[in-house]
């Protein structure tokens, strides 16, 4: 093999890596959704279930998309990378990244409500500590999600 043949051997690994990387990250977060709707499936009515997978279906397919094209269009892939490219990926990743875990928040909220009761029996320092370890988890895959998509080099 050559230097040039070496280079392009390295340069396709490091993409596949790279998507692996992007798809691993985004079913983590459905297999969550999914896993917390399975779990709790007693709160949520089966339209609820319909609407939720429903959207995180359209909506990472619509992220994925849109990453790509981003990609394409400004060079990601092979480099020169024009310089504007990485604003709009890093936006990109941000506006979705809330997309994605704003309802996770939500269902996970409902279900803490619904499960601790914290009007009952003085429940209120349980409701707390599970509402702090859901926002902490919640910013963690907010954290981890921006880095996966939106980190600049």
């Amino acid at each position: 093999m050559t230097a040039s043949s070496d280079q392009i051997v390295e340069k396709c690994l490091c993409e596949r890596i790279g998507g692996l990387t992007i798809f691993l990250v985004v079913i983590i977060i459905l297999l969550l959704v999914i896993s917390l709707l399975i779990k709790e499936s007693a709160l949520y009515n089966k339209w609820v279930k319909m609407a939720v997978a429903l959207y995180y279906t359209l909506i990472t397919i619509v992220f994925i998309t849109g990453r790509h094209r981003i990609h394409e269009k400004y060079n990601m892939y092979d480099g020169p990378v024009i310089p504007e490219g990485w604003d709009v990926n890093s936006n990109w990743a941000f506006w979705f990244s809330f997309a994605f875990i704003i309802p996770i928040g939500i269902l996970v909220l409902y279900a803490i409500i619904r499960k601790i009761k914290p009007l009952e029996k003085n429940r209120w320092t349980q409701f707390t500590i599970a509402v702090l370890l859901s926002g902490i988890i919640l910013f963690f895959l907010y954290i981890i999600f921006n880095l996966a998509y939106g980190l600049r080099p």
